[in-house]
Order: C-alpha cells, then structure tokens, then sequence
C-alpha cells in the first residue's frame, strides 16, 4: 500500500500518461517573464549622485578634468621636488575618486626616491 510521497508521485505519473494519451503536449507551458518598467516622474526618490548627474546632462554642463591637469602638469609638479624626477619618472594615471596618482620610474632606485619624497610630491601636486 502506498502512502504519503510515493501515492502522489503514482498519482501524477498517472496523469500524465492520460494526458498524452488524449494529445495533450507537455502540461508544463514555460512561463514567461513579466518586465517592470520603471517610469520616473521626478517624484521618486533619487540618490544625489543621480540627480546630479541628470543635471549635468539636461544642461550640458562638464566638470574640469583634474586627472588631466595633474598628468598635464607633472612635469612642474616633478621638477618642484627634484630637478632630475620628470626625466625618469612617468606619471601613467591619475584617479580623482581617492587622488590616487600612479607614478611610473624608470628604475628601482627612482622607486626609492619617490616613496622618500612622496609627501613633498603630495605638497606641489596640491599647490
């Protein structure tokens, strides 16, 4: 006698086979995916960056590109510290979300005077 799990599964397999049996194609039809769409009014809330951004576009307005003034300026900056820097030293990346500037020596001794003079290289970036 079959209880429990096994009479439903017995039961089930039992339908189907009549299903097929009077032409019916898989019971199972693949659902289909309902699309929200998002329609914004202005009246939804909005993170600042958002609606600072939909600001800048609507009115076509550009932010000064201080990466490219400080690679630009890395020669003058280089040469503030130490004289000989801008010849062996490549500033490659400047990345304003942390001020992170990515400096490239031209050896492991250049390596070693930047970390020595990094916080004058800070002081004349800054300036």
């Amino acid at each position: 006698m079959l209880s429990g799990v096994d009479l439903a599964r017995v039961t089930l397999h039992a339908a189907r086979e009549a299903a097929k049996k009077c032409g019916a194609t898989d019971a199972r039809a693949p659902r289909r995916r309902q699309e929200r769409v998002v329609r914004r009014d202005g009246r939804d809330p909005q993170g600042f960056a958002a609606v600072l951004q939909s600001l800048m576009a609507d009115r076509a307005w550009q932010l000064p590109a201080a990466g490219g003034t400080v690679l630009d300026q890395w020669p003058d900056i280089a040469a503030a510290v130490a004289p000989q820097l801008p010849d062996h030293v490549r500033a490659v990346a400047f990345h304003p979300e942390n001020g992170q500037l990515d400096l490239r020596p031209d050896s492991p001794a250049y390596a070693t005077q930047l970390r020595l003079v990094s916080d004058r290289i800070v002081a004349a970036a800054n300036e």
